[in-house]
């Protein structure tokens, strides 16, 4: 099961301590994602990390749920699509 999720808000600050994609990147290695990819972009101005992530469908449930319920201590999360 291949999904791309699209997390907006102040995700990007380096500088700040976000690391927003290692912290992704984490929760899909503690869930044996097997193939994961994310990056940064923006959407209409707007700070973004997109992430593509494919694996069994439990596995996508699970991570699903973690993005919406967790996050950097220091991103402000404006808005998820999945």
């Amino acid at each position: 099961m291949a999904l791309k999720i699209t997390i907006i808000g102040r995700v990007h600050e380096v500088d700040c301590g976000v690391g927003y994609r290692a912290f992704l990147l984490e929760e899909a290695d503690n869930l044996l994602i097997p193939k994961f990819e994310a990056r940064n972009a923006k959407i209409d101005g707007r700070e973004a990390v997109i992430v593509l992530i494919d694996g069994e469908k439990e596995q996508i449930e699970s991570f699903v749920r973690f993005v919406r319920e967790n996050k950097p201590e220091k991103a402000v999360v404006e808005e998820i699509r999945v």
